[in-house]
C-alpha cells in the first residue's frame, strides 16, 4: 500500500478487488464486503471520486483483502480524520493478530504508530539508525521532577544516567535513562519535597535515544539553514 496510491481509471472497489484476485494467491470476498460495510464505502462507486480519506481506506480495504502474510503500509494515516484513523488502526491490528501476518507501517508520525507496533525503527538517508522494541524503549526513558528544601545541584545524582538536565532555584527535571523503580527509589531515598516521575512521548524518547548515538538534529538544521541561504 504505497503512499501514492494508484487506481484503474474509472475503477470501482469491486473491480480492483478482481484485479487483486488476478495478482495474488490468497484472498477472501467475504471480507471485502465485510470491511467496505465497515468503513460505509460503495463497492461500485468510482474510486477517483471518493475524497483523499476515502481512497486511503478503500486501499486498506484492498490491502487486508489480499489476505497476505507480509503487509508493506506507506503513510496509512494520511488524509483521515481521528475517528476513520482509529478504526483503520483498529482492522489493521486485528487483521494481523488473527491471522499472525506482519505489517511493516512507516509515517512520519510516532504518534500515530505508538499504540500500534511493538517495534519501531528509523531509517534516515537510505539505512536504519535505530531500532528497539516499543515497550521497553518507553519503558526504560524518563522524565524526573524533583525539588528539595536545600540547595543541591546535578553532581548529587551521579549514581543515575542522566540524559539532560534543566534547574530552576531548587526545582530539577531531567531525563533519566535506566529501571524505573531503582530510580525512584535512589531518589526517594534523598527525602526530597517533590519527587515525580514522568512519562515521555514516543517523539521525545527518539530525540534523545538518537542524541545519546551521536546524531546531531542541531547539526542537521544548521546544514539546511546554510543550504536555504
Amino acid at each position: 500500500m504505497p503512499d501514492e496510491l494508484y487506481f484503474l481509471s474509472q475503477a470501482s472497489l469491486k473491480r480492483m478487488a478482481q484485479y487483486y484476485t488476478a495478482n495474488h494467491l490468497h484472498f477472501d470476498n467475504s471480507r471485502l464486503e465485510k470491511l467496505a460495510g465497515i468503513f460505509e464505502l460503495d463497492m461500485r462507486a468510482n474510486i477517483n471520486t471518493f475524497s483523499k480519506g476515502m481512497k486511503r481506506q478503500a486501499a486498506t480495504i484492498l490491502a487486508l483483502y489480499c489476505c497476505a502474510d507480509y503487509l508493506f503500509m506507506d503513510e496509512t494515516m494520511d488524509g483521515l480524520d481521528p475517528i476513520k484513523r482509529n478504526l483503520v488502526k483498529k482492522v489493521v491490528y486485528d487483521d494481523i493478530c488473527s491471522r499472525n501476518a506482519t505489517a511493516i507501517i512507516t509515517s512520519h508520525s510516532l504518534r500515530e504508530l505508538e499504540d500500534t507496533c511493538d517495534q519501531l525503527a528509523l531509517l534516515h538517508e537510505g539505512r536504519i539508525v535505530f531500532e528497539r522494541d516499543i515497550q521497553n524503549l518507553k519503558t526504560s526513558l524518563f522524565n524526573v521532577q524533583l525539588a528539595f528544601g536545600h540547595e543541591f545541584n546535578e553532581n548529587e545524582f551521579e549514581e543515575i544516567e542522566i540524559r539532560q538536565y534543566s534547574q530552576k532555584g531548587r526545582v530539577a527535571n531531567f531525563i533519566v535513562k535506566g529501571d524505573r523503580e531503582k530510580v525512584f527509589n535512589t531518589l526517594n531515598n534523598k527525602s526530597p519535597s517533590l519527587l515525580e516521575i514522568l512519562p515521555l512521548s514516543l517523539e521525545e524518547v527518539f530525540i534523545h535515544e538518537l542524541d545519546a548515538l551521536g546524531y546531531s538534529f542541531d547539526a542537521v538544521l544548521e546544514t539546511e539553514e546554510g543550504a536555504a541561504e
